[in-house]
């Protein structure tokens, strides 16, 4: 477990590698609505993949994303499903 010293640390340098990913434009923060949850709602139902995959699937497909990035072998298998 870690204090609260190094959670801010942490935190901090997250914050600090998420805008500089945004400021080279290798990420994009999309907001999270009801019609996304629902279409990651079915993608958990059907591939049995991790809440955070399915919303990254979606929102990339929502932004119209020509590339999304995955180390998660049933994520994978999900995009390969959906014909990604």
């Amino acid at each position: 477990m870690i204090g609260e010293k190094d959670y801010r640390k942490i935190r901090g340098m997250f914050g600090i590698g998420t805008k500089r990913l945004i400021r080279l434009q290798v990420l994009r923060v999309v907001p999270v609505r009801s019609g996304l949850l629902i279409k990651a709602w079915k993608l958990i139902a059907k591939h049995h993949i991790y809440v955070a995959d399915a919303l990254q699937i979606v929102s990339a497909k929502h932004i119209g994303a020509n590339r999304l990035v995955t180390g998660g072998k049933k994520t994978l298998q999900c995009l390969h499903a959906r014909g990604a």
